[in-house]
């Protein structure tokens, strides 16, 4: 299988695994942070199922952790779950959102982006525009 990265390209055994992570920062340094996380094998039958862990991981991190938002939706007609949190963290309150899609038989993408408190509304827009652009019939 050839895999494609930004910057070269690569022959891998076919029966490799991808669990790639685009791990992406902001040029202000200012802790803002979003990953895309490729999971091809997925232990839960659905977004919402697998959220449940997530949701208790954070619980655990963050505390106290009031969760904003948790509801399943669709993107692009494929099951997904959104979380959207914030906590406390020994360095201080951030902000974050988790997106889970299954998008194959037992296979998901998570979108993960979080930050400090502070500067959280300075991304909500790019967030935002980042969770309506996400088109995964392009990747597939």
């Amino acid at each position: 299988m050839l895999y494609n990265a930004n910057e070269a390209t690569f022959e891998i055994p076919g029966n490799w695994l991808d669990q790639t992570v685009i791990d992406i920062h902001s040029p202000k340094h200012d802790g803002f942070h979003l990953q895309v996380i490729n999971n091809p094998e997925v232990s839960e039958p659905s977004p919402t199922e697998a959220m449940k862990s997530i949701r208790e991981t954070y619980q655990s991190m963050y505390r106290p952790c009031e969760v904003l938002v948790d509801r399943a939706f669709d993107i692009n007609g494929y099951m997904a779950h959104r979380l959207e949190y914030r906590g406390e963290q020994p360095d201080g309150a951030m902000r974050g959102l988790t997106i889970i899609v299954f998008h194959k038989p037992l296979a998901s993408l998570t979108i993960n982006c979080s930050a400090p408190a502070r500067v959280w509304a300075n991304y909500s827009k790019d967030v935002k525009k980042l969770v309506d652009s996400f088109d995964i019939r392009a990747a597939f």
